[in-house]
């Protein structure tokens, strides 16, 4: 058995799990995001595009695994679970049309003695359609259904002492593909063969440490570059273009995410002057981020310095991560009072593609600590040229 982290971690975050699951009178709760059932058990097979959940019941006794039968044994091998708490979902269940794995969860749920007590479920996660919810609610009629949806999310806000480790991890591995992305690219090498440098530092890492999964960079270029999330052609970059690169270090599901504008050849004086603007707004944004500030205050800071310059972001410049990329509890936009708290971890992405003619990004990870921001790159902050 491999475990990511020590067995006590997971026993702790379960510990938390059940005490808000019983808080909202729910006596066992189905947990179908898979970043939570990571969480919560540190099972990291690519599984869920079959149905699985994990069984967490409310009187803090062991979850319940039920992932497809070919996956079971990676459940053995990456979660704290004992094998009894692994159930192997049956191979007739996958592929057919008259039925499919939510038959066999509610009939276990149902055999587990759980089919006429409060259960929570994770209605909004992506895992369960429509369909779906109809099917549970008419294999379970005599259950008490409440949706908790954000529930164990929110618990992921603030990073552990081990997380921490991982998330430094990542961000050392994001640095060095950042710079094997300045390294490639420039005029006349194609995208694809940038592409190709960026994936293989994300893989490689470092030698004490590789990457555990490769997010793909997001890098577009040229007139594609105000569309922030393409990635990569085989066209050769051409002198005059820019290059928005957006890309994340992974350590065991745990990502850093960083971004930086590489011009071929010398930026035009529009795209000097907005990635200007934007390097200021960024550290005025940064200054803010600090325990006790709002969410919406740091994203305050940096339209102060925009908006007086004729620039316009319309999109919020960042969000908590963690697990998997964006955890999807805080948001750095206006309208998000979540207020700051030591060890909570936020992508800032200052990315500008609203303007006629320009655009650029910058964007790093950052850890709230007791005296501020803590960035977790150690990436120049500037636009790099490649002539």
């Amino acid at each position: 058995m491999f475990l990511a982290f020590a067995k006590q971690e997971f026993l702790s975050r379960n510990e938390a799990a059940c005490r808000k699951i019983a808080a909202g009178d729910v006596d066992v709760a189905l947990v179908f995001s898979a970043s939570n059932q990571y969480y919560l058990t540190g099972y990291s097979a690519g599984s869920s595009y079959t149905p699985q959940v994990l069984i967490v019941p409310a009187d803090g006794s062991q979850p319940t695994l039920i992932t497809r039968t070919m996956d079971a044994l990676t459940a053995t091998l990456t979660a704290y679970l004992d094998d009894a708490h692994v159930v192997a979902l049956p191979e007739s269940f996958i592929g057919v049309s008259d039925k499919d794995g939510f038959d066999f969860i509610c009939s276990h749920v149902s055999s587990m003695g759980y089919s006429s007590m409060r259960i929570g479920v994770e209605l909004s996660t992506g895992y369960l359609g429509a369909t779906t919810w109809e099917k549970m609610k008419r294999l379970l009629p005599n259950a008490k259904f409440s949706d908790i949806t954000g529930v164990i999310t929110q618990l992921r806000t603030v990073k552990s002492p081990a997380e921490m480790v991982y998330m430094r991890q990542a961000a050392a591995i994001s640095d060095l593909a950042m710079a094997a992305a300045v390294d490639a690219v420039g005029p006349g090498v194609r995208e694809c063969d940038a592409a190709a440098a960026i994936v293989a530092a994300l893989a490689r890492g470092t030698d004490e440490f590789g990457g555990s999964q490769v997010c793909n960079p997001a890098m577009p270029a040229g007139i594609r570059q105000k569309a922030p999330h393409l990635y990569w052609t085989d066209s050769p970059y051409k002198a005059g273009a820019g290059v928005n690169i957006e890309l994340a270090g992974n350590r065991f599901k745990y990502v850093s995410p960083l971004s930086r504008t590489i011009s071929v050849g010398e930026p035009s004086k529009a795209l000097g002057n907005l990635h200007a603007t934007v390097l200021e707004a960024m550290g005025c944004a940064v200054e803010q981020m600090k325990p006790g500030n709002l969410c919406a205050t740091v994203s305050d800071a940096f339209q102060k310095v925009i908006v007086p310059r004729g620039y316009t972001k319309t999109s919020r410049i960042g969000y908590s991560i963690g697990i998997d990329w964006m955890e999807g509890t805080a948001s750095l936009q206006k309208s998000d009072t979540t207020e700051l708290v030591p060890n909570m971890t936020f992508h800032m992405i200052c990315g500008m593609w609203e303007e006629k003619d320009v655009s650029c990004v910058l964007s790093e990870s950052f850890l709230i600590t007791e005296q501020g921001a803590e960035s977790l790159s150690k990436m120049p902050r500037k636009m790099f040229v490649k002539n």
